[in-house]
């Protein structure tokens, strides 16, 4: 009896515990359970943590290092330029903006351009020559030899040697012009609206046995300031339009014009039949019958400085041929700039016109202050006492070809002037 009392006792404790290990007497659900004991492997594997020591990060990608910054002025460098001056003391060689455009005219042989890359490479040309090259702000490094360069945006300057050197430009001529007007107080950049051209005109005559071409533009002051006058630049077109060359024209009359006032670019070029173009000559075929001229660029700027006008008269032209050869007239224009007290002459220049009885301008000259016992000729010399300067000078244009009709000469003018500079 004892006995099966323990026995039963004992399956009692055992119900108890499978009821306390079923979650405290609530009812076991046994599909769920099943449910659960089917779930897939993959399942199991996502519900798992891994522990930290065993966990591992992905693999950084790799950084490129930043590059090294770039100064303000390298990163102006960068880009492309024209070549604008090439010079060469040993070969005599001085080639400014418009001989080379002219040699390019001429020769078909381009002027020469320069690319200054972001990764320090770059490459020039000039005359035919060309160069490739490692760069930084201060030199060309070319086959392990540094050539120091000079830059100010847009300029830049390379030299080679002591005796050759090269000008280049970021942007066109006219507006490196305008922008290096802007370092000058008393200059003002203007547009196209602050002047109007003349028709040009293109005269041939001969001095003795020397041809000439004489080119004059007119040109009138719109602005109603003081208008500075520079430099024209201009092609020659032939008859069935070709260019036929590139050329500097001169303001050599009156430099400045008044607001209103009308002036002229004139000059006369030089024919040399066997020699290329360069300043101030022309080969023969570049001016044949028919030539007209198209105005490239007008470098021209406003005054904002002193300028004063002179009285002054023109007392005698004296107009003989040419004792020497007999082959040109000669005029020579005397007569008087009037002074006032502590006038300084060093700066005063004069120039003198002559008109035709249609208007036309067929001579011009020019003086400045040189004393008698310097030239006996050519002076502006100032009068001690008497608050004037005499002078004689020469002049040049069409009315000294030996065939101009002298009695078709209208009238002379003069303009006196300070200062005779405008930097």
């Amino acid at each position: 009896m004892k006995r099966a009392l323990c026995i039963i006792i004992a399956v009692l404790l055992l119900l108890s515990l499978v009821s306390c290990g079923s979650g405290g007497g609530t009812p076991v659900n046994t599909g769920e359970s099943q449910s659960n004991s089917a779930a897939s492997p993959s399942d199991t594997e996502q519900n798992t943590v891994t522990p930290p020591e065993q966990q591992t990060s992905p693999e950084p990608e790799p950084q490129t290092p930043p590059a090294d910054p770039v100064s303000e002025k390298t990163a102006k460098m960068i880009g492309t330029y024209e070549l604008d001056d090439y010079t060469n003391n040993s070969e005599l060689q001085y080639y400014r903006y418009d001989i080379l455009r002219n040699l390019s005219i001429r020769t078909g042989v381009e002027p020469g351009t320069m690319t200054l890359s972001e990764d320090g490479t770059g490459r020039l040309s000039y005359l035919g020559n060309e160069r490739s090259f490692e760069w930084t702000e201060d030199a060309f490094i070319i086959d392990g030899t540094e050539y120091p360069v000079n830059y100010s945006y847009p300029v830049l300057y390379v030299e080679f040697s002591e005796n050759e050197s090269l000008k280049y430009r970021q942007v066109s001529h006219l507006e490196a012009y305008n922008l290096s007007q802007k370092w000058d107080e008393t200059h003002k950049v203007i547009d196209s609206s602050a002047y109007e051209l003349g028709e040009p005109e293109v005269v041939h005559f001969n001095e003795a046995a020397r041809k000439y071409v004489y080119v004059r533009v007119p040109i009138e002051n719109k602005s109603g300031e003081q208008l500075a006058l520079d430099e024209l630049f201009f092609t020659a077109i032939s008859p069935d339009g070709k260019e036929l060359g590139f050329f500097s024209l001169p303001p050599n009359c009156t430099k400045l014009l008044l607001p209103g006032e009308k002036g002229d670019f004139v000059f006369d070029y030089f024919v040399a039949e066997d020699k290329l173009d360069t300043g101030g000559r022309t080969a023969a075929d570049v001016f044949p019958e028919g030539v007209t001229i198209r105005v490239d660029e007008v470098d021209a700027f406003i005054w904002t400085g002193e300028y004063k006008r002179y009285d002054a008269e023109i007392t005698e032209v004296l107009v003989f041929a040419d004792s020497y050869t007999g082959g040109y007239m000669l005029h020579r224009p005397n007569g008087f700039v009037y002074l006032p007290e502590g006038t300084d002459i060093s700066g005063i220049e004069l120039y003198v016109y002559c008109y035709d009885k249609t208007g036309r301008l067929v001579g011009y000259g020019s003086q400045i202050a040189v004393d008698t016992s310097i030239n006996p000729v050519l002076y502006l010399e100032e009068i001690p006492g008497e608050h004037k300067a005499k002078f004689q000078t020469n002049m040049i244009g069409p009315f000294e070809d030996m065939s101009f009709p002298q009695d078709s000469i209208d009238h002379y003018e003069i303009v006196a002037f300070s200062p005779n500079y405008y930097y």
